[in-house]
Order: structure tokens, then sequence, then C-alpha cells
């Protein structure tokens, strides 16, 4: 069984020996032709999921943009499957029935090739960003870190330009209802950002991760995972771990926002930017002359905004913090990987890990303050070791 998958900047075949792909074939027009859609890994699904049918049903919904119902089988007046069944088995085979017209994603929705890099932000990039993490409470909405070391994120890429926004929101507004309809100025409104934690940030930015509302058309609230056992809220805005977590530096598959402000991102973009993340992940290459086709005569003629400098939606901070809490992040990682392979007991590696939180949020603050002075570091100034005291275990 082959699965593809993009990683960095071209698309990999893996053929993955051991693992079990559940295979989705999507009916194209008006005929009885069914397209191989997407192939998702097993453990994904129950990852993801507590009831797989539902869920499977909404990434269809999400990529294609048209409510449907999913099928076991291919027969002319075959019934929907029993969306309350748990038992999706290995080399399982569904087919999406589209109930409109369908609306695909971009899949180049996550890249943001027209973006320049820049030590200085433009005006309208920090009004953004201090209307963004003021929205939400000047922290992360899903782990409540401080706005010291977080982005205000763009939904919708700033690089895709108002036009764009606009074009996915009169494409997608007829399946929700017109009270969820957002109005948003362009894409540099409030509604089309939510406050992000920086590593979090990356992630969404490379389709790591991905933010699903419940309820939706095919989901309720209890149908997916959560942390915690008080009772489901009525609403939840979910983060969900689309790229299989690394051993040993797991990060939950499914946590759910403390607060998303008083005005909430818009379901609709939220569920287009899930499409395009999960594209890109489980995609078929026989559906791609239907996707590629949609794009062309829908988005390719939508002009690309000038190129602005900055990053996407963050202060001059956020940029560094971005590149460096991202280099840090996978030093952090091969070193305590290595102390493990060591024999050095989970209780000591959580002593130094904590050490090593706390001085590079140290670093990260001193950066920051540096910053807010207009001065930065002398480049010729290089890092004094760092010294951790090695930990007593009581």
């Amino acid at each position: 069984m082959k699965c593809w998958w993009k990683r960095g900047k071209g698309e990999v075949e893996a053929h993955l020996l051991n693992i079990s792909m559940v295979d989705i074939y999507l009916k194209v027009d008006n005929s009885n032709t069914f397209l191989h859609f997407l192939s998702i890994p097993l453990s994904d699904i129950h990852r993801l999921s507590i009831r797989p049918l539902k869920w499977i049903r909404f990434v269809a919904f999400s990529i294609c943009g048209s409510h449907g119902q999913l099928h076991s089988t291919t027969a002319v007046n075959a019934l929907p499957v029993d969306y309350n069944n748990t038992n999706v088995v290995e080399s399982s085979t569904y087919y999406y029935i589209p109930e409109q017209p369908c609306a695909f994603v971009n899949q180049n929705g996550l890249t943001d090739q027209n973006q320049i890099t820049s030590p200085e932000p433009t005006q309208q990039q920090r009004t953004f960003c201090q209307n963004v993490k003021g929205h939400h409470g000047q922290k992360c909405v899903f782990t409540g870190e401080r706005a010291l070391c977080c982005d205000a994120t763009h939904i919708i890429p700033r690089s895709k330009g108002d036009e764009y926004i606009h074009k996915v929101i009169q494409l997608r507004s007829h399946l929700y209802e017109h009270s969820l309809e957002p109005a948003i100025s362009g894409i540099d409104d409030v509604q089309n950002g939510i406050c992000l934690e920086s590593g979090l940030h990356s992630k969404f930015g490379q389709g790591y991760i991905a933010f699903l509302k419940t309820p939706n058309f095919a989901l309720n609230p209890d149908d997916i995972p959560r942390v915690g056992q008080d009772p489901t809220p009525p609403n939840r805005t979910t983060l969900q771990q689309l790229q299989p977590p690394v051993p040993l530096f797991t990060f939950l598959n499914s946590l759910d926002s403390h607060s998303t402000g008083n005005l909430p991102p818009p379901t609709i973009l939220l569920d287009y930017m899930y499409g395009v993340a999960a594209y890109n992940l489980w995609k078929v290459p026989a559906i791609h002359p239907v996707v590629n086709q949609y794009f062309s005569d829908n988005y390719k003629l939508i002009p690309l905004p000038p190129p602005q400098s900055g990053s996407s939606g963050s202060d001059t901070s956020a940029m560094h913090r971005h590149h460096n809490s991202h280099r840090w992040g996978l030093e952090k990682a091969m070193n305590f990987l290595m102390m493990y392979i060591n024999g050095i007991i989970p209780q000591v590696l959580a002593v130094k890990w904590q050490g090593e939180e706390k001085w590079h949020r140290r670093k990260v603050k001193q950066k920051w303050r540096s910053g807010c002075k207009g001065s930065q570091l002398e480049s010729s100034q290089k890092e004094q070791p760092r010294k951790i005291p090695e930990p007593s275990l009581q």
C-alpha cells in the first residue's frame, strides 16, 4: 500500500510496509466515476477521532468543499455508512458522494513564496500583531503561553492577499449558515488571525497541525479526543496534530483552546485550512488533475499582492524567536534523544529538560528587551557556554 504526502519542497512516495491504510474515493461530476482521492493511515484515523467514519466524512468535506455522504460501496441507491460504527478495519475502502459541486482547496494554500524576510515589519503588520494578540488576551489560545513567546498568525497566509481570502469565502459561504458568514475586510482582518506559541506557528505553516471546530455538519464535540475528564463543552476549537508525532517528543494529538476571544476565528477559514493540510498530507496522484483544474478556473487569475517585508503577522522579535525556537527545538530533540539512548533515566531527563527550557526562555526575554530598545546583540559577541547544574534526585 502506498501513501503520498508532502514533506519539504517535494512530494515523496513512501511505501509503508507495516502501516494499514484506508482509501477514500471521490465521485466526480454527475457521472458514476470515482477517483482515488485520499489514502490515510488507519493509525492516524484512530489517533485523531473517536468516531472514525464521521471524521473521514469531515476530512473529505473540508478538501472538496461540498457536503456529502460516505458509502462503503458504489452501488446505486446504497445507504450511507453507519457513522456511529467505530470498527474501521485495515485496508478499508470508502466512497464520498458530494451533494453539491465541489469547491476544492488550493493545494499550494500553505506556501508563502511571495514573502520577503526583513528585520523591519511594516506598520500594517504591527497593527495586525497588536490587534490579534490583544483580541486573544495576550497569550496562546491553546497552550496559554504569554504573548512574549507567541506570534500573531494568519489563518489564510498573508502572502495570498485580500482577493484570495474573499474568493475562498465566496466559493464556500453556501456551505455555512448565514449567521456564520464572516464579514472580513481583508487578509489582515483580526478574524483571520490567531495567537499561537511560535513553535505551533511553524507547525501550522507547514501543515503539520490544523484547527477543528465542533459541532459541524459531520462531527459533534464528543466525536474527537480531548484532554481532561470534565464534561465535554458544547463548542470546541481543537488543535489536531495531523502529522504523526515523533517518539519521545510527542505533542498532544488533540488540544482544546482556552479562549478564542469574543469573535472566534470563522469556521469557514479553519475548515479550509484543515482541508489544505489534510490534502497535502494524504492526497494521491489520481485526484491531482481535478484539483489543479479547479485551481486554474477559480484562483489562478487572482493577482498576488506585492511582496511585503517582515514575517506573516509577527513583530520583529517574533521573527527572531521563530527562527531561533525552531533551531533550538531541533538541537534539544537530538540532545535529549542521545541522553535517552545513553541510559539516562526519565527523572534526570526531565530535570535537564526543565533547565534547558528555563535557559531558553531567559535568552528569548533578553533578545526581546534588546529589540524594544532598538539595539541588537553584537554579531561578534559570542555566547558564553551555559552551565546547567547537574540534577540531584531526592
